[in-house]
């Protein structure tokens, strides 16, 4: 950021608050909070309008320390003291009996001269809280653009992000070696092209490509004369070797050389798609490599998930290192520490739940098994003893852990856009080598069905329209008529749930938390309500008058929501005890009935057909007697991921570093597929109602760069 920190104000409500002095005015009087009561108050400001309960408290704020409901309390009068609020008749922080509190002033973000006077009014026009059905629901008025909740991340300690990296393209997946003083990276000069293998020698600043003309790394090994991309590289402990992932369509192999400033030589390969293992990391001492392989499942209703293998060098022997038994897709990810000793894994045990497992390797048990609030991508050994880690994520997330407190600390000023760390730089609780990319990393647009050969106006390509904008946009679905698409888009500071007519300008209707996780959207037939989940819970939005309210809590794993015909009730599942139930929520009355044992989702078309999916991603065609037609296995089980149009089911897929739309006739089922994108990740769709185009989220060049995050404070 360009401006001065003591330039930065928050409005809220009629008062202004300095970050950088914690001093609150209203223009006459003035009030001063403390560290604590401003870090509070800071968090409420991070999350206007939801209910922050002691548990997000006390690991936001007090950093997992033991604090008595008193305290708190004694906090939040403080900061109340200070905005000169009311607890009986609130205007700024409300207290919800037996939940926690919620910030329902208005709230913007200002940047102002020192020597002028902030505004006295926010961009809100309203903020309130309202009880509907026995769920509390938070409803915001607001005007136009204007009126976006503030969630960027604030910290008084903003941290320096200097530029390691600065191609064209994009830059992902960075390892560092100290000794050589040479950053290895993977790059993409623009979307569809494969990923390619550069270094970096940060003693000149020479940038080479070390994938061009070597066998394995640039080979034709994909259909059709395409290339490999290289996906992820890491340096051995001692800088001699590197080891490689190779992705095609023939599909994922794993390489090691022997490395020099002047390239790689004596390449071999160590798997092939046969092993249906991906490369991880290195082990300690350099004579093993861990890697994440998918485990056969337990029973009937638990699906196979991935666990952490162990490949020794020497032997060319396997061993399996985890054993996950969760509801989860599993262990996904694991650094062995600098000593050996530990291994620390990232799994996930359920949706949107995920948890840090520190396996002592030499005791052969768990040194510490922690939950975590958010969706972990990748972590960093910052020392042996005791075991510390930074932990980061793909939303902006930074943590610090450590095992022998037991304690998670989140990092204030990280946000959406700065990822993936991967090494400790100078002081290394501080300083740390991360990506950074721009968030308009995915487009929407709308094509021809490829299996349709009806034309799309006078156009004679596949190309219908393209919707722009600066930031990420995803998720699109279509409304009843097809004349309006639902999607979300999300910056660095804020995500927004958005609607765009045809002939008019995106709307938007919904401002959320740019780290929080919108999915699974489902537009009323009617369109006076939207359904998914965000974080995990099931909600419900009226569009109209802007209420939205949640359905289910974030300790029950719910999944597939889908209106009924008549748009009065919504049908979803619930994972218990070993086993999905279908339940049908009545909108009118709130209440929320069980319908069967066994099914993931229900789904009633238009015309009435109905189909319904079970625990092991079976798709059945359910006639008016009950019985039920298997019509087949679903590759891919997300909620925009296949439809069923007419006669036919359209459902994607990945193929390795693409996505391919597949057309099933319901009835002989004849298959016919076409590849939608090359080297994508986005296999969302929804097609028209009328059949003849659908629009899917594209990923764009994210014009990302590899750099070192420096704080003023330790982690």
């Amino acid at each position: 950021m360009s401006e001065h920190l003591s330039e930065k104000r928050i409005i809220i409500g009629n008062k202004t608050l300095s970050w950088h002095s914690g001093v609150i005015s209203d223009g006459e009087n003035q009030s001063k909070l403390e560290p604590l009561p401003l870090a509070f108050l800071q968090y409420l400001v991070q999350n206007p309008g939801q209910v922050i309960d002691k548990e997000q408290l006390l690991l936001a704020v007090w950093q997992n320390r033991h604090v008595s409901e008193d305290a708190i309390r004694r906090v939040v009068k403080k900061i109340r003291d200070a905005l000169g609020d009311d607890a009986k008749a609130p205007s700024f922080i409300k207290t919800i009996p037996l939940k926690g509190y919620m910030l329902i002033a208005p709230v913007s973000d200002e940047v102002l001269p020192v020597d002028k006077n902030p505004p006295t009014t926010g961009k809100f026009s309203g903020i309130w809280m309202v009880a509907v059905g026995g769920f509390l629901v938070v409803s915001v008025l607001m005007v136009g653009l204007a009126g976006y909740f503030y969630s960027s991340n604030v910290d008084v300690s903003l941290p320096v992000i200097t530029p390691l990296t600065h191609l064209s393209g994009a830059e992902r997946n960075g390892d560092y070696h100290p000794g050589l003083k040479t950053l290895l990276f993977s790059y993409q000069p623009s979307v569809g092209e494969p990923w390619a293998l550069y270094q970096k020698q940060m003693a000149t600043g020479e940038v080479r490509r070390l994938s061009g003309g070597l066998s394995g790394l640039s080979g034709m090994s994909g259909i059709s004369g395409e290339r490999s991309s290289i996906t992820f590289a890491r340096f051995s402990p001692d800088g001699r070797q590197i080891v490689y992932a190779s992705e095609s369509n023939l599909g994922m192999f794993s390489y090691l050389g022997d490395y020099s400033a002047q390239g790689l030589a004596n390449i071999t390969e160590l798997t092939g798609p046969a092993s249906n293992k991906r490369l991880l990391s290195w082990a300690a001492d350099g004579q093993a490599l861990y890697y994440k392989g998918f485990t056969a499942g337990i029973g009937i209703h638990h699906h196979s998930g991935t666990a952490i293998y162990r490949y020794d060098l020497v032997d060319q022997s396997w061993q399996q290192i985890t054993f996950p038994y969760d509801k989860g897709t599993g262990d996904y990810y694991a650094e062995a520490s600098p000593d050996g000793r530990y291994l620390a894994v990232l799994r996930n045990t359920a949706d949107r739940r995920y948890s840090l497992l520190l396996l002592d390797l030499i005791e052969k048990q768990i040194k510490s098994e922690k939950s975590l609030p958010f969706f972990a991508s990748k972590l960093l050994w910052l020392n042996n003893t005791p075991p510390r880690l930074a932990i980061s994520s793909y939303k902006g997330d930074l943590y610090g852990f450590n095992a022998n407190s037991d304690k998670l600390t989140r990092r204030l000023g990280s946000k959406p856009g700065l990822n993936d760390i991967f090494y400790g730089c100078g002081k290394p609780s501080s300083c740390f080598y991360m990506r950074q990319h721009q968030m308009n990393y995915a487009d929407i647009i709308e094509i021809s069905n490829p299996f349709s050969t009806q034309p799309l106006g006078s156009e004679q390509s596949s190309f219908a329209a393209h919707f722009e904008s600066d930031r990420a946009d995803f998720m699109p679905v279509y409304n009843a008529t097809g004349d309006s698409i639902y999607f979300v888009s999300k910056g660095a500071d804020k995500a927004l749930l958005m609607r765009h007519r045809q002939g008019k300008l995106p709307q938007p209707l919904l401002s959320y938390d740019a780290h929080h996780v919108l999915t699974q959207l489902r537009i009323q037939p009617g369109e006076h309500f939207v359904t998914g989940k965000l974080e995990g819970r099931l909600f419900v939005f009226d569009i109209k008058l802007k209420i939205l309210s949640f359905i289910t809590s974030q300790s029950e794993e719910v999944a597939m929501p889908a209106w009924s015909k008549s748009g009065e009730s919504i049908y979803f599942s619930r994972f218990e005890q070993g086993d999905y139930i279908l339940y049908q929520y009545m909108l009118a009355s709130g209440k929320t009935m069980m319908i069967e044992k066994g099914l993931r989702g229900r789904y009633v078309l238009p015309d009435g057909r109905v189909f319904v999916l079970d625990a092991l991603h079976d798709l059945y065609q359910q006639n008016q007697a009950g019985e039920r037609r298997l019509v087949v296995n679903l590759p891919l089980i997300r909620q925009n991921s296949w439809q069923i149009q007419g006669d036919y089911l359209y459902f994607s897929a990945h193929q390795h570093q693409d996505i391919t739309l597949y057309r099933r006739h319901l009835m002989t089922g004849v298959t016919v597929q076409k590849r939608l994108f090359k080297n994508s990740w986005s296999a969302e769709f929804s097609l028209h109602p009328q059949g003849h185009k659908l629009v899917i989220s594209v990923p764009l060049s994210d014009h990302s760069d590899l750099v070192k995050v420096q704080f003023s404070d330790e982690l």
